[in-house]
Order: structure tokens, then sequence, then C-alpha cells
């Protein structure tokens, strides 16, 4: 008793020190990100004074106008808006605490300087011979003199200068430009001028008078992609093609205008970056399915082997950006954000699903302990968390295996001298699992133990049992199954499996998986048998709704050549002839849907989550039912909310649809009647709801709902299948379904499940208190 008191002590003082040290020291990390905020449809731009400003450009659903919002700090509070009339927003900069925005105003592209107070309304046109749309390629390019800006737009150069903050002077600088880039050790520009199969690079320096000083520096090749880098007093001219993944990078001496050195990388143009403090650029290069990030010096350009290199952590793929920001190297993949410090050593590794908010690429800023990741459609702002105590708790992970060992042999130490005249039937007790039922019979056949679920099926007091033989409980006819299932498990000795069918109280039919499992003791001693019992109702309908699925896909090619020859049928004036070809080609399409429901939501257990608006989603749905085959239904969309969320577009489309459709159905028989959808949310659920005016259900009924395939129209065709779908998208979404309905009163169905995008915003807020 004393040994086994002291080791109790022992593990006790080392896994209060582990918890202890975890608490403070809660990454293995110097860093980690942690979600701060997200703006969702547009982009967002920060100024770069001591009273940060935000400004959110979100593209807006109404012809003609462009809103952009504005609010002091990253965290967006007591956002306020301004709307431009008459114009679309093509792209923008910022300066100062302003916004420097490119504008379309009919068939005239102007520049305009805009801040909050908006009080001096500065248009000035650009070119009125340019013809551009949204698709144009534009790019603002930064300049070490704040008030000048340069602009590439469809292949022409312009210098923007800013004059007292109140005036913009536009001049063209040269046109046919593939790419350009000021230069930040001087006043100058360079960029490269399409000629021909190659392109000519050239430099300028930038006379506030005019820009006569052209200077051609070097002859270029021109592939797919091509930019330019600055680094000390080089010029870098990379090349990238599309069809082959790899890149040319020349370097190029200014003064002495002449291609100095070149090499070829295995990358990407995109994963290429440079740094205007070091005389070494960064690259992510892929072997063999490794990533590894090479910082290459310029001393040693062609000497492979003494590149400096580091493989990043598995399991992270797709690079969606690389950026040198100060002395940092950030790397954006699809599932997770790496930050490396100039001796190539990671300081924070935290996995994120960006795939999620971004789809095409994107661009990152950092702002004090903030990184900011931006693209058109969306904004992601994640905060930059310190761990004083990360050295320490990555050498707890080191040695937690060892330690978890140790303790696994303790414990089992333990438990062996504690339980080891304990009988078999007490270990099979506390073994009870938390989901289904579970009987225990002794070898007299007297019932001793069952949990909640044995109780509710048997209808008794399962913490009270008087121990009596097996039969007095299992009288009842809807679980004499299981009574023969204990008989021969007490006959035979042996464990086995069983599947029963079981009728509840309330009608309600369900599939069980039984196990008889046979209780010995060390010596092998018969001391009774443990029946388990799993509900795989669910599980069923599962497997069944994947066998309509496939059966729904055969029958797609039938149902169209019906259609085809439907269509093709050559009927005179002959109205009842037409009456019998529109009813056809009108059942085909109902039909043709259902076999679409069917294959979407029962082939497929994957959610394609995307963000949706409630209004579209509603009006798509909405537009899918012709008024001309329901003139005596009315169909009611005031009581819908504005907001975004995020789902599987297709696959919810199809559940509310159904539900639409049972509701038409059910105010067939009252001669119509009205639909009204309702959609809203919570900071915990998102709740679309679809109520009808038709004959309505009573509580039987609705609890019988439960049941799969069960349908309230069998005799008229029905077949349960649309009720299974509904259930089963709720189910995926993490959510389920509400049904309320009076007789003679209508019905209302309810789908919910969890808001998402709500939560990911508010992490912040949860994690400050």
């Amino acid at each position: 008793m004393k040994e086994k008191s002291i080791i109790n002590i022992f593990i006790i003082i080392i896994l209060l020190n582990i918890s202890n040290l975890t608490c403070k020291a809660d990454g293995t990390y110097p860093f980690s990100a942690t979600l701060f905020d997200f703006e969702a449809g547009g982009k967002l731009y920060t100024t770069d004074n001591n009273s940060l400003l935000c400004y959110f450009i979100k593209p807006s659903w109404l012809e003609n106008y462009e809103t952009i919002y504005y609010w002091n700090g990253l965290k967006r509070h007591n956002a306020k808006a301004k709307t431009i009339e008459y114009s679309h927003i093509l792209d923008a900069s910022t300066y100062n605490n302003s916004l420097l925005l490119l504008l379309k105003e009919k068939n005239n592209i102007l520049i305009t300087l805009f801040d909050t107070n908006n009080t001096n309304k500065i248009y000035t046109v650009i070119d009125s011979n340019l013809h551009i749309n949204f698709n144009t390629s534009v790019q603002w390019l930064e300049s070490s003199n704040p008030k000048i800006h340069f602009l590439l737009l469809d292949k022409n150069l312009y210098k923007i200068n800013i004059v007292n903050d109140n005036k913009l002077i536009i001049k063209k600088i040269a046109a046919n430009i593939l790419c350009a880039k000021p230069l930040y050790n001087s006043k100058a520009i360079a960029f490269i001028e399409e000629n021909t199969e190659t392109g000519l690079l050239y430099v300028i320096n930038l006379d506030e008078d005019s820009f006569n000083s052209k200077h051609i520096i070097a002859r270029i090749n021109v592939t797919d992609k091509i930019k330019i880098q600055e680094i000390q007093n080089y010029l870098v001219v990379i090349n990238s093609s599309e069809e082959q993944y790899s890149t040319s990078l020349q370097f190029i001496d200014i003064n002495n205008k002449n291609i100095i050195n070149s090499i070829w990388l295995q990358t990407s143009i995109n994963y290429i970056d440079f740094t205007l403090k070091e005389n070494c650029f960064y690259a992510l290069i892929n072997e063999r399915s490794t990533i590894k990030l090479a910082k290459i010096s310029l001393t040693n350009l062609n000497e492979s082997d003494k590149w400096q290199y580091m493989t990043l952590p598995e399991n992270i793929f797709t690079i969606k950006k690389l950026k040198v920001i100060n002395d940092e190297i950030f790397i954006v993949f699809e599932n997770a954000l790496v930050v490396v410090d100039k001796n190539l050593n990671i300081t924070l590794f935290d996995y994120f699903n960006f795939k999620e908010y971004f789809s095409s690429s994107c661009d990152l800023i950092k702002k004090d302990n903030y990184l900011i990741i931006t693209s058109k459609n969306n904004s992601l702002l994640l905060l930059i968390n310190k761990h004083p105590y990360w050295f320490l708790t990555r050498q707890i992970k080191n040695i937690g295996n060892s330690i978890a060992y140790i303790l696994l042999i303790l414990l089992a130490f333990i438990f062996y001298r504690l339980y080891r005249n304990q009988k078999r039937l007490s270990e099979a007790v506390l073994a009870l699992p938390s989901s289904g039922f579970v009987f225990i019979i002794n070898r007299s056949g007297k019932l001793v133990k069952t949990n909640e679920t044995g109780g509710y099926i048997l209808d008794i007091d399962y913490q009270n049992l008087e121990k009596k033989p097996f039969l007095y409980y299992f009288k009842n006819e809807n679980v004499k199954q299981l009574a023969d299932i204990i008989e021969k498990g007490l006959a035979s000795r042996l464990s086995f499996q069983e599947k029963v069918n079981i009728i509840s109280s309330n009608n309600t039919s369900s599939e069980w998986l039984c196990s008889v499992i046979a209780i010995r003791n060390i010596a092998g001693r018969f001391r009774g048998i443990e029946l388990t019992g799993v509900d795989i109702t669910e599980e069923l309908g599962k497997k069944m709704l994947n066998n309509w699925a496939q059966i729904a896909h055969d029958m797609q090619t039938n149902l169209s050549i019906i259609k085809l020859n439907a269509e093709q049928l050559k009927i005179e004036d002959n109205i009842e002839n037409k009456n019998c070809q529109a009813t056809i080609l009108r059942q085909t399409t109902i039909l043709t849907q259902r076999v679409k429901d069917v294959i979407t939501v029962g082939s497929d257990d994957q959610l394609n989550t995307s963000i949706v608006n409630s209004i579209q989603f509603c009006n798509d749905i909405r537009s899918e039912f012709d008024p001309n085959y329901f003139k005596n239904i009315t169909f009611d969309l005031e009581n819908i909310e504005d907001f975004n969320f995020s789902c599987d577009k297709l696959k919810l489309h199809r559940c509310i649809r159904n539900i639409i459709e049972n509701g038409i159905k059910a105010m067939q028989k009252t001669n119509g009647g009205t639909i009204t959808i309702y959609c809203y949310h919570d900071i915990d659920n998102i709740y679309i709801s679809v109520q009808d005016t038709g004959i309505g259900m009573d509580k039987k009924t609705i609890d019988m709902l439960s049941t799969p395939y069960f349908s309230t129209s069998k005799y008229e065709g029905g077949n349960g299948i649309g009720m299974t779908i509904i259930k089963r998208v709720a189910a995926m979404h993490g959510g389920n379904i509400i049904v309320e309905s009076q007789k003679n009163k209508g019905t209302k169905i309810t789908v919910y499940f969890p808001n998402t995008l709500k939560r990911k915003t508010n992490i912040q807020k949860i994690y400050k208190k």
C-alpha cells in the first residue's frame, strides 16, 4: 500500500508541473497568429500615418454607385460610408490619410483624391482615348517620394504628382510597357518596353518638368510573366513561363548598362522576393515533394552548393504568396502561415484555412503586431502573439513521447494492482459505451446492469434494478428479438452479432446492430454475457440514399431521351396533343430535377463551402418556381435579413427547394396559399425557414418525420426522399431541422446550422475576454 501511494504522488507531481508549463507556454515557436478580423467581399487599404485609418472598398450591387467604408484603427468600429455616384472604382492606392482612386465614368478614365472629408473633389482625366474594362491590368507602383505615384494601366505608364494635397498632375511617361519599377536608390524609374519579340529595358531620371533623359540599359527576352526588382545597385529582370515551372533572373548593372550575371531557378515568379538591405534574395524551391526556402547571395549566384537552405514543415500545400517584409519572410500557403527570419529560422508556424478566404492572389502588409492579407474579394487581419516560454514548451514537446510511455507503464501497473482481483463483470460495467444500449446478464440469467438507453427501451428505472431474470423485463413484444438473442448467448456462451428492428413507444421503427460478448474471469470461467446495441438507422439511411443516387444517375440518360423525343414531336394545331406534350415535358423536367437532387446529396459527403448572400440565395430559389405552373401560390420574401454566410450553396439550395415543394403539395389540397421564406441569423446559427398555409400535420405525423424515408404522400407517389435530403443536408452542415405545424393551419420548417463565418470574426473578442 505504501508503494502504491508513493507512485501516485510521483505521477501527480509530474502532471501538475507539465500542465502548469503548458498553460504559460502555448506554442513551440516564438510567435503565433490568431484571427483578429475579417472583411468579406472587398479590399482593405490602410494609411501609413500615425493616425491609422482604414478604407474598405466593397463593390456595390447597385448600378452606378460605389461605396467606400472607413474607420480609425485596424478593428472595424464606428465605420462610416460614402458613396461615389455614376462611377466604377477600378483600383486604389493610399496617400497620407487619403485614397487615390482610379475610376471609370462613362467613357472617361480618371483619378480622384478621396479622403474622409472629401471637400475638394479632384477629378483628373488620364486619357480620353483609353478603352478599358474591369479585366484590364491595373498596377500602382510605390515610389520613395510619397507625393509621386506611378500607374501602369493597360501597358501605359503614368506619373501622378500630388501638389499641395489638392491638385493632381498626370503625365504619360511611356506606352507599350510590360512592367515597371521605381528605384529607391535614385530618383529614377525602370521599365521594359515591348519591342517585337524582345523587350527594351529603360531607366528614366524623374525630372519634375520633363522625361527626356530616357536611357536604354539592355535588351531583354520576354516571356509570359515578367517583373523588375531592385537590389543594391543592380536591377533584376525576372522572367517566367506558364508552360514550364522555371524562372530566369538577369542581373543588370545600372551604371555600366550591361547584364553581369543570370541564373535559372526551378520555381515560380511569385515565389521569389528581394530585400534592399541585404545582398541576397529568397526563393521557394520544390524538391521531391518537399518545399525548401533558399537564401541566395549575389556573391555565389551560380554556386548552388553554397546557397543556404531550410526545409519547411510537412503537411503544407499550395503556396499562395511569398513576401519579404523588413527582416522577415512571410509565406502564405492554402492551409498554413510560416514566418522565417533572415537566418532561416522559423519564428511562426500556424495552420489556417486560407483557401476558404482567398481563391486568387493576395498581398501582405505588416502593421505593428498585425498582418493584413488582402485581395479584391476578401481581407483578413491576423494578430501576431509573442510566446515568452516557447523554448521550454518545445523541449516539453520533444520529450513528451518518452514521458507518455513512462506514464502509461506506471498507470498500467497501478491499475493492475488495484483491479487484478476484481471480477470481469465489474470491468465490463466500467466500459459501458456512451451511446446505444448495454445489458449485462449473469450466468444465471438475471439482468444485473443496464444504462440509460437500455432503461428507456425497457421502460424501467435503470439505476434501481431488482436483478430479476431478464424475461421479467423483456416481456413486451417490441423487445422479443432482444430476449431471443440473450437466450442464444446464454446457451452458446459465445460472442456474436445480429441486426434487430426495435419499435419504440411512439411507433418509430429503428435498426440496431447488437453484439453479444461472453464475460469470463481470468481462469476462463463463464460469468455471463454483455449485450450492446448501436442504432444504425441513420447509417442505413445514408447507404440507401447512396443506392438511390446510383439509380438516379442511370436514369438521367433515359429522361434526356424522353424529353428530346417529346420536344421533337411534330404536333399540328391540336390543342389536346399540345397539352399532352407540355405535360410530358413538365413532368420530365420535374423528375430530372429530382434525379439531380438525389445525385447531388446522395453521392457526395463533402461540403464545397463558399460565401453567399442571404437575399441572393433566397431569390435564386424563388426563381425556380414558374408562376405559370403555380398560379394559385403566392411567395412572400419580405422577411429576409441581408447578410453573408458560409455554406455548400448547391446542397443547401436543393434542401430549401424540397421544403418549398412539400409546402406547395400541402397547399394544393386547399386550392392554393402563401409560401413565406424567412432568413436570419444570430451569433451562433443561421436560420432559413419556409412556412406554408397548407393542411398542416398532427403531432403523430410530426414524430414520424424522424423515420427515414417516411412520406405523408405515399399514396400520391411520394417516397420520402425529399425529407431525407433535407435532414441529410442540415446534418452535413452541422445543424438540424425544426418542424412546427398545426392541423388545418399550416407548417413551418426551419433549417439551422452553425454560423461559422460570424464565429471566425469573433475569435479575437472571445480571446480578449
